[in-house]
């Protein structure tokens, strides 16, 4: 047995019009290319555990085995599509049986039924709980090659995307080093059950700083961004859907304005709503409102509540909170930082906007996130400074709650401004995680990447009980302005970002996937 990998025999049994089918699942656990798993006798893994989950199943199904067997049959596990296998390897207690995950791997979705064959392979590559690991060729692994993968292009001001068959869709951004900058129009696929990152369809025109949002049928939306425009930089006004039915981009919409630096939320009913930005050096105050049905955008409600002056805003935070309501919180705009939080409600081709309490700290370019079934946003981190360029922020640590009012938004308080994290950060990449939010990397408080990572934890919001958490281990490379995105099997991906030495900006380190292993 190899110490990097391990290979286990499952049998299964399929009934088919009355007669059985035997199906043999070899599945062959390896170790990342960048950290010792199954190959650390320190760690005191004893028992390899397989679930299996999928749409067919009542409930999950799945065996142990212990890992002096090395090789071993599970009988009875129903061959199923759209399956998503977990792996985890165990502790042994005192009486020697599964004790505590130590490392684990969840990948989705898995075709499991074999069709025309009898042999399933799948190669699966575990990491530590708690733990980055970096991406990694899994059939390579197997061999006993442990080759990290790498992203196609160095990207920054990208984004990922979560598609309906567990892959994760990477488009645009931009390489940065200190001789040139280069804008990018291709896009890529993380690809879970392999760790490999493969190339997709070109768009039409190389785009950064655009967002991406996955509307209910399964495509995404690109809206906006940044990009040449012949020899110069221009702002764009056109919106593509990339269809991955067919692996191809439909044809180009028209928006109602250029934007860049912008939100895009999708809403209860499938309509998407794109606001603020920014229009080469002009704050945009506008929004606008996609409607998958038609296929077109309409003009939405300007950001001016009824008591107040319009406000253009960019880099800010958006978090949908009601079905058809958005919540706007701070960013930058008209050369000055904001506190602001508007509650934007979508009727029709239009609605309303309503302002709250401010953030007792202006900020922008800071992590927000809805808070499951407590009527409340956290809000952490950020930029306490206007900056032109992203590389030029200092990250800070406040932490602050908005405590919502579902019946009337504009009613919704700020509270818990006493709360701070482990460490400042301004452009962190952030996932949901079970219990909280994973927050990672970002510029810290001297304008340096970091390579850390922690946990909000979620408590009584009413006391403003948050906890804070360091993850057990940090990011392969420091890295600002990644995008971390929630996989099918649980575990949380980050691609692209770059770091700064505080004189200089790259990109070329964090071409490097890593892979947050989420506890169990």
């Amino acid at each position: 047995m190899n110490m990097r990998h391990l290979l286990i025999g499952l049998f299964a049994l399929a009934a088919a019009g009355g007669c059985g089918k035997s199906l043999q699942l070899n599945l062959v656990v390896n170790d990342p290319c960048n950290q010792r798993v199954l190959g650390d006798t320190t760690l005191g893994i004893s028992h390899i555990e397989l679930s299996i989950a999928a749409p067919d199943l009542v409930a999950p199904e799945g065996t142990t085995w212990s890992r002096a067997e090395g090789q071993g049959e599970a009988p009875g596990i129903t061959p199923v599509a759209n399956a998503t296998v977990t792996v985890e390897g165990r502790a042994a207690n005192g009486a020697g049986a599964p004790a505590d995950v130590l490392a684990a791997i969840g990948v989705g979705y898995v075709d499991l039924t074999g069709k025309d064959t009898d042999v399933v392979d799948l190669q699966v590559v575990f990491g530590r709980i708690d733990r980055f690991m970096n991406t990694t060729d899994a059939a390579a692994a197997s061999d006993g090659t442990v080759r990290c993968t790498a992203l196609s292009a160095e990207r920054r001001g990208h984004t990922a995307s979560l598609l309906p068959d567990g892959r994760v869709f990477i488009a645009g951004g931009e390489a940065v080093k200190p001789s040139a900058t280069t804008f990018w129009e291709t896009t890529e696929y993380f690809e879970p059950t392999t760790g490999l990152f493969e190339r997709g369809p070109n768009m039409k025109w190389v785009r950064k700083a655009h967002t991406a949002t996955v509307l209910n049928d399964g495509r995404v939306l690109l809206t906006g961004g940044v990009g040449l425009n012949g020899t110069s930089v221009d702002t764009w006004k056109v919106a593509l859907i990339y269809n991955p039915t067919t692996g191809a981009f439909d044809n180009p919409i028209p928006m109602k304005a250029q934007r860049a630096n912008h939100t895009a939320t999708l809403l209860d009913d499938g309509r998407v709503l794109v606001a603020g930005g920014t229009q080469g050096t002009h704050d945009l105050d506008t929004t606008e409102i996609f409607d998958p049905t038609s296929g077109a955008f309409c003009d939405g409600p300007q950001l001016k509540p009824p008591s107040g002056a319009a406000q253009p805003r960019a880099f800010h935070s958006a978090v949908r909170v009601g079905r058809s309501q958005v919540a706007l919180i701070g960013g930058q705009g008209a050369g000055q930082l904001l506190s602001s939080v508007h509650f934007v409600e979508v009727v029709g081709c239009g609605g309303s906007v309503a302002a709250g309490q401010s953030l007792s700290k202006a900020r922008s370019n800071a992590v927000a996130a809805l808070i499951p079934g407590k009527d409340a946003v956290v809000v952490a981190g950020g930029f306490d400074a206007v900056v032109t360029a992203i590389e030029n922020g200092k990250g800070i640590d406040s932490v602050e709650v908005i405590k919502l009012s579902p019946q009337n938004l504009g009613q919704s308080t700020v509270d818990c401004s006493t709360l701070r994290l482990l460490s400042a950060r301004g452009a962190a990449a952030a996932a949901e995680v079970p219990g909280g939010l994973l927050v990672a990397g970002g510029l810290g408080a001297t304008g340096l990447g970091q390579n850390t990572a922690e946990t909000i934890r979620y408590g009584d919001i009413g006391t403003c009980e948050l906890a804070f958490t360091a993850t057990a281990g940090g990011l392969g490379v420091p890295r600002a302005g990644s995008q971390a995105t929630l996989m099918v099997g649980g575990d949380v991906l980050l691609s692209g970002g770059f770091n700064t030495d505080g004189g200089s900006t790259v990109t070329q380190p964090q071409a490097q996937g890593e892979i947050y292993v989420r506890r169990r």
